[in-house]
């Protein structure tokens, strides 16, 4: 049994509900749908690190210069 490929609107849903609380600029919200458009395994493991680096180093992030 395969597992069902998401549509590019689910996947964007995945990644915006990873990045909930998460204030993107109109340019990031660009990126954001782009990725939409990468293949499940990819988005899976972009929403993978998001919520690690959430999880784990949103204090640490914080405090790094951009």
């Amino acid at each position: 049994m395969s597992t069902p490929i998401a549509t590019l609107e689910e996947r964007h849903a995945r990644i915006l509900d990873a990045l909930t609380g998460v204030d993107l600029t109109e340019d990031e919200e660009r990126f954001v749908a782009w990725m939409a458009g990468w293949d499940d395994s990819t988005v899976d493991r972009l929403i993978n690190v998001l919520r690690k680096v959430r999880a784990g180093g949103a204090a640490d992030c914080a405090s790094q210069p951009t």
